[in-house]
């Protein structure tokens, strides 16, 4: 039982920058808008900064300073097409790690 305890501490300290990034509004407001441009075009192209400055009315730097920390926690990840950077949300590594943590906990659950 204390391995398992130990293995879920060692998974929140994992998980604690994603958990970090998504406590602050202004960036789940970025996530959201490029989820809801990448549902809208049925692809998932990015966003250009300015383009989500727009969508949320904050400045360019105050946007940077948000999807810096993002990619960071491995939320969004940025692709670049000749001078222009494209910012996407990462379905696959920020949730994968909140899975395995929701995993473990319910497993530990189970086991009671």
């Amino acid at each position: 039982m204390e391995n398992k305890l130990i293995d879920i501490e060692k998974q929140f300290e994992k998980c604690a920058p994603i958990f970090i990034a998504l406590g602050n509004e202004t960036r789940v407001h970025i996530i959201a808008s490029i989820i809801k441009k990448a549902e809208k075009e049925n692809k998932c192209n990015g966003m250009r900064v300015g383009e989500i400055c727009a969508c949320t009315n904050l400045s360019r730097p105050a946007v940077s300073h948000h999807l810096k920390e993002l990619k960071d926690a491995g939320i969004i990840d940025m692709r670049e097409e000749g001078t222009k950077n494209y910012y996407f949300f990462n379905f696959s590594s920020s949730l994968e790690e909140i899975r395995i943590l929701l995993d473990k906990v319910l497993n530990l659950e189970k086991h009671k």
